[in-house]
């Protein structure tokens, strides 16, 4: 069964697709949301698609694409890094371009991320072959600019040697970086280091893991002992860096498990990363930046608890309710407010778990769940007294009721 049937309310076929992403086996374990006229349906083994309507009887069938920078050199998708934490990478260029060489410090590489996103120093690379599980090779999309901590850059009256405050920055002594971006150091008198000798090119002497030094040129030195540079101090170069990541959602990864509309934002969960959350930015449902963590902005967290969580479902209650395989857990932002991607935080409610079929409903304000048994059907109500969840027993007078339904709906008189 890969087929879609778009019908009327009054059951008058409207539109038939053909070869889609599911099958029979999986038919039952799709997710689907609703916006308007736009339908997102997802399951983990495949992009999730936009059934839209154009018109009144017609629609288009399509995967969903995150949006993409103006000049098409990012992407505002969800990132991760799936590597351990230690493994480093390092490129070999700093400017746009194809035939780029990656070499990850442990094995990482497969050869299905052939197309799979990575980011360095938040540079996006699309891997275009993979030599070796160190070595790959892809497309730098945009130059390399490694963005400092405001005013990095610190003087010593008297001396024209620089010191550079970059955490973990992974050069080596004799590397050459160039800095740019920087603003003049002066003392009160206006004296010191100018803009001019202290951005361009250098050779530098590496102090420890998060500090290097340079010697300005023209032999400037400094006219006091101070930290500057202001908030727009950019390196060029490519040192080998544990700040790298990739995306979330691809092929290599899977894709989410489950979607929802919710608080004007479009959720994904589940797949990838099994307890992982990601909204787009609000209103804007094919944009996932999570740019400075504005209100705006797209939400991203993990349940991180002490069991495996396998987020299997999202409802759109009261708060986003969301259905593990162990248990239930809301977003809970602050009292009165929108979720926001700094105050918010992720709920426990029960240890009861949910199959991966059937859907939870919404009827009269509860979401109604079916336990991993198959059996214990459940309403999942906010209890206004308390403040939090109550899941209670539907199916208790008569537990032979239900047995491993595979789908569930509402009927409205």
């Amino acid at each position: 069964n890969t087929k879609l049937l778009v019908l009327s309310t009054n059951g008058t076929l409207l539109q038939t697709f053909t070869g889609c992403a599911w099958t029979t086996s999986i038919l039952f374990e799709l997710s689907y949301t609703q916006q308007a006229d736009s339908m997102i349906i997802t399951h983990s083994s495949h992009i999730p698609k936009v059934l839209k309507r154009t018109g009144a009887t017609t629609f288009t069938l399509a995967d969903f694409a995150f949006r993409e920078s103006t000049n098409q050199d990012a992407v505002y998708q969800p990132y991760f890094k799936f590597a351990d934490d230690d493994i480093t990478l390092d490129i070999d260029q700093t400017t746009a371009q194809t035939n780029v060489n990656l070499v990850t410090s442990a094995a990482y590489f497969e050869s299905g991320m052939v197309g799979t996103i990575v980011r360095y120093h938040g540079s996006e690379l699309e891997i275009t072959s993979v030599t070796n599980t160190t070595e790959a090779v892809g497309t730098l999309k945009k130059d390399v600019r490694i963005e400092l901590d405001d005013d990095p850059l610190k003087s010593e009256e008297g001396s024209g040697t620089i010191t550079v405050l970059h955490p973990a920055h992974g050069f080596a002594s004799g590397a050459s970086i160039t800095v740019e971006g920087a603003e003049s150091i002066l003392n009160e008198d206006g004296n010191g280091l100018s803009a001019g000798n202290i951005n361009g090119t250098f050779t530098i002497t590496v102090l420890d893991d998060d500090r290097y030094e340079y010697t300005a040129s023209a032999s400037d030195t400094g006219g006091d002992s101070a930290d500057g540079g202001g908030t727009n101090v950019r390196i060029i170069g490519h040192p080998p860096t544990r700040q790298w990541d990739e995306q979330v959602y691809s092929n290599y990864n899977g894709f989410p498990t489950t979607c929802k509309f919710h608080q004007q934002r479009l959720f994904f969960a589940g797949g990838a990363i099994t307890d992982f959350i990601a909204s787009s930015k609000t209103s804007e449902f094919f944009n996932f930046d999570v740019g400075d963590a504005e209100d705006t902005d797209s939400i991203q967290i993990s349940i991180s608890s002490d069991q495996i969580n396998e987020i299997r479902h999202l409802v759109s209650g009261r708060n986003l309710e969301i259905f593990t395989s162990t248990g239930e857990f809301y977003l809970k932002p602050q009292v009165g407010k929108p979720l926001t991607p700094t105050d918010l935080k992720i709920e426990r409610q029960g240890n009861l778990g949910s199959i991966q079929k059937c859907m939870p409903r919404l009827f009269d304000g509860a979401a109604i769940f079916v336990q991993p048994n198959g059996k214990t059907v459940r309403e999942f109500f906010y209890n206004t007294a308390t403040e939090d969840y109550v899941s209670s027993v539907l199916t208790y007078l008569s537990p032979q009721a239900v047995d491993s339904p595979n789908d569930s709906a509402i009927l409205k008189s």
